[in-house]
């Protein structure tokens, strides 16, 4: 047989008896008043938490960001050359595309110089459509001076008071062979120069030095200047300028070396250097001058000197 204590029932101040599930009643909701919090404030530190990453995230990137091209083809690569040159920038370049939007290189222009903008801070990107602004197209005609010929689909670049204008012609190789074969009368665009001028034209806005570079002649050198004939080096002399390199014809015996020399060009002479011309060279040379000789092979037949001399 049980027997129960009564006393373990009876409220202890009534001396009554006391409903056991009455007593557990506020305990629970205690309990769940508490658990309710408790999830509550562990939610608000997850969702704190989780800003605190996306905004940690966020500054790393802005810091330390890399760019992936995905398509095929993409002609906005620029080589590691561009990028040291935009890299070093230690002044400012106002870049303003003055183009028509419109127009066929507008897009492969925009993409290459977003490129650039995108790889250096100190380049300032500005675009102006003549036709949808012509307000502002007029200010920017006043400011850097455009002429009728040149006052439209054209690229400038300014730094520290200089100015370089790059024209949409410049912006293109073409193939003529066809049309002087008279199988066409369409020229066709087979390439785009665009890394190539605007490299160049920001070497010449911020490189207030240029290197100078001089062109032996008076031995039957290949002509610096000749730009018709098979053997002319004109196309040469063009690449050098879109690099920012001067390029000068230099008669030996009459100037001697100049001061401001970074280098000698001696392009294929077939007739015999006189005996004082080789001593300058000799002691350019020994002053640590540089020198680039081209050999053909009229030049290994003739007696020039060099042989000697190199």
């Amino acid at each position: 047989m049980e027997i129960k204590n009564q006393s373990e029932n009876r409220d202890p101040q009534t001396g009554q008896e006391s409903n056991s599930s009455e007593m557990k009643a506020p305990a629970q909701k205690i309990w769940s008043d508490r658990l309710r919090w408790n999830i509550a404030f562990h939610v608000a530190g997850s969702i704190l938490a989780l800003f605190a990453i996306v905004i940690m995230v966020n500054y790393l990137a802005a810091r330390h960001f890399d760019r992936f091209y995905l398509g095929q083809g993409v002609q906005a690569r620029m080589s590691p050359r561009t990028l040291n040159i935009l890299h070093s920038l230690d002044q400012k370049v106002r870049v303003v595309v003055f183009f028509d939007r419109e127009e066929t290189l507008f897009k492969p222009v925009s993409a290459l110089l977003d490129e650039y903008s995108y790889a250096s801070s100190m380049l300032d990107l500005e675009y102006v459509d003549y036709y949808r602004d012509p307000g502002k197209a007029q200010l920017i005609k006043n400011e850097f001076d455009l002429s009728p010929v040149t006052d439209q689909n054209v690229i400038i670049f300014e730094s520290g008071g200089r100015k370089k204008v790059v024209s949409q012609g410049m912006l293109s190789e073409y193939d003529i062979e066809p049309v002087i074969r008279q199988e066409t009368s369409e020229v066709k665009r087979i390439g785009f120069k665009g890394e190539q001028m605007f490299t160049a034209a920001i070497l010449n806005v911020t490189d207030p030095d240029p290197m100078k570079l001089y062109h032996l002649t008076g031995h039957g050198e290949h002509s610096i200047t000749d730009f018709k004939q098979e053997m002319g080096y004109g196309s040469f002399s063009e690449v050098l300028k879109e690099n920012n390199i001067e390029v000068e014809t230099l008669f030996l015996l009459e100037t001697g070396i100049p001061e401001d020399c970074r280098g000698l060009i001696l392009a294929g002479p077939v007739t015999q250097l006189h005996p004082k011309e080789l001593q300058l060279i000799d002691e350019y040379l020994q002053r640590g001058g540089r020198l680039f000789c081209l050999m053909t092979y009229f030049s290994v037949q003739k007696k020039t000197g060099l042989r000697e001399l190199l």
